[in-house]
């Protein structure tokens, strides 16, 4: 990984996704489609200023809100945490070796079990 990619990931990494606030596996998602000139996490060849014009044109989106954007009608399991209001609460979902749901009152605390949980903390 060159220092461009570095800059680039720790920026969406500071940032968090959009939709849910995770900060792990995220990608740049463009929110008009047309306007997408590269794919900003493959390339290697542009400079910086390029890259950071390029990314001007984008949401940062974890995989799963990514996902749900592109697939709506497509339900998959989830190996990553997914973070959404539910029936009042915030519940956090996904799948290892069975499906696991857990609910908080507030999206901060759901959000750092996700991410401590998404680190191998349980």
């Amino acid at each position: 990984m060159n220092k461009k990619q570095r800059i680039v990931k720790e920026m969406a990494r500071i940032v968090g996704c959009k939709q849910c606030g995770i900060h792990f596996r995220l990608l740049y998602h463009h929110r008009i489609p047309g306007t997408k000139a590269f794919n900003i996490g493959r390339d290697r060849t542009r400079n910086l200023p390029t890259l950071l014009k390029e990314m001007d044109k984008c949401d940062v989106l974890c995989r799963s809100c990514h996902q749900k954007i592109h697939m709506p009608g497509y339900q998959r399991q989830f190996v990553y945490p997914s973070v959404e209001l539910w029936r009042g609460y915030w519940r956090v979902r996904f799948w290892r070796d069975k499906k696991l749901c857990k609910y908080f009152k507030t999206k901060a605390e759901a959000i750092q079990f996700a991410n401590r949980y998404a680190m191998g903390g349980g």
